[in-house]
C-alpha cells in the first residue's frame, strides 16, 4: 500500500505539469507579462525566463513518464523528481518574495489566458503540496500506474483548495522608504522607441505593465491626472487592452524601461514638449503622484465634492 501511495507522486505530478505547459503556450505572451510582474529579472529577460520555466516544465514531466523511466530504481525518473522538487521550490520562494514585497501580481502557475489568480494562500498551498509531491516522486521505485487513482485524488484535492482558501483583500503595498535616485532624472532625454517621447506639449507618461496589479490600481489616478496634463500610458508588452483606462492613449515600446533605467511599473514621467524629463518617480498611489505634478489630483469623475457644515452662531 505504502508503494502504491509514493508511486501516485508521479502520475499527479506529470498531470499538474502537463496543464500548466498547454496553458502557458497558449499565451506566452501573457506568461512573460506575469514573470516580469514577479520583479525578480529585468524586464528585457522576461520573455527568455518565461520559456525557460516552460522548457523546464516539459523536461520534468518528460522524464517522469518516458517509457525508459519506468522500472525500479528509474535514475531518470529519481531526476525528474529532484528537478520538479528544485522548480516547485524556486517558485514557492518567489510567491513568498511577492507577499514580502506586498506586490499584487498574477501567480502565472497555469498561465489562464484571461483568467488572474494573484499570488496569496491558494498558490502558496498549491505550490508547496507540489515540492511534497515531488519528494514522494523522488523516493518511489518509479513511474507507477497502479497509483493513478489516488494520483486523481490528490488533483481534486488541488482544485479543492481554490474553494476553501479563497484570497482575502489584496494586500496595500506600503510607502516606499526613500532610497538612492533610480530612473531617469529631471533633464534627462526620456528615451521611446521611434522618438515618441517628444509629443510637442508637457506630457505625463505612466509606465505600467498589464500584469502588475499595482499598475492597475494606479490607473485612475493617472486619468485624474489628464485633467491637469496629457497623459500618455507606456507598456512593454503588446497586448495592451487592459491599460485602457479612461481612453488614455497606448505606446508599446518593449525597451522603455531597461532604456530609462527605470526600476518597477507603476511609474510616471513628466517631459516636456521636447521629451526633456521634468519630474520622474514611482507613482503607486495618487499621493506620490500628485506631489511628482506639485498639485492635488482633480477629483474623479462622479466624486462629490467635500462641503463643510457651517458652524451655527453661539446661543442659536
Amino acid at each position: 500500500m505504502g508503494t502504491v501511495v509514493v508511486g501516485s507522486a508521479g502520475p499527479a505530478l506529470v498531470a499538474v505539469l502537463a496543464v500548466a505547459v498547454v496553458g502557458k503556450l497558449r499565451d506566452p505572451r501573457g506568461f512573460a507579462r506575469t514573470v516580469s510582474g514577479y520583479r525578480l529579472v529585468p524586464a528585457r529577460l522576461a520573455r527568455a525566463v518565461a520559456w525557460t520555466v516552460i522548457a523546464a516544465e516539459v523536461a520534468v514531466a518528460l522524464l517522469l513518464v518516458l517509457p525508459w523511466t519506468l522500472g525500479t530504481g528509474s535514475r531518470a525518473s529519481v531526476a525528474g523528481a529532484v528537478c520538479s522538487a528544485a522548480l516547485f521550490g524556486g517558485l514557492l520562494c518567489a510567491q513568498v518574495s511577492v507577499l514580502r514585497r506586498g506586490l499584487r501580481v498574477d501567480c502565472g502557475c497555469f498561465g489562464r489566458p484571461g483568467r488572474t489568480t494573484l499570488v496569496g494562500p491558494v498558490s502558496l498551498a498549491r505550490t508547496g503540496a507540489m515540492v511534497v509531491l515531488s519528494a514522494m516522486a523522488a523516493s518511489a521505485p518509479g513511474f507507477s500506474v497502479a497509483g493513478l487513482p489516488l494520483a486523481c485524488g490528490y488533483l481534486l484535492v488541488f482544485a479543492g483548495l481554490g474553494l476553501v482558501l479563497r484570497p482575502g483583500p489584496a494586500p496595500v503595498p506600503a510607502p516606499a522608504e526613500p532610497g538612492p535616485a533610480r530612473g531617469p532624472r529631471a533633464g534627462d532625454g526620456f528615451v521611446l522607441a521611434g522618438g515618441r517621447s517628444a509629443q510637442g506639449r508637457t506630457t505625463l507618461f505612466a509606465l505600467v505593465t498589464p500584469t502588475c496589479g499595482s499598475c492597475l490600481d494606479a490607473l485612475p489616478a493617472f486619468v485624474r491626472a489628464a485633467g491637469h496634463v496629457p497623459v500618455v500610458v507606456v507598456t512593454p508588452f503588446g497586448e495592451a487592452a487592459a491599460l485602457r483606462e479612461g481612453g488614455l492613449p497606448v505606446l508599446v515600446d518593449p525597451d522603455v524601461f531597461d532604456a530609462n533605467g527605470v526600476p518597477w511599473p507603476p511609474y510616471a514621467v513628466l517631459a516636456d514638449a521636447s521629451g526633456t524629463v521634468l519630474t520622474a518617480g514611482p507613482a503607486d498611489s495618487p499621493a506620490r503622484l500628485a506631489a511628482l505634478l506639485g498639485r492635488p489630483l482633480p477629483p474623479a469623475a462622479g466624486a462629490v465634492p467635500a462641503t463643510t457644515t457651517p458652524t451655527p452662531p453661539a446661543g442659536a
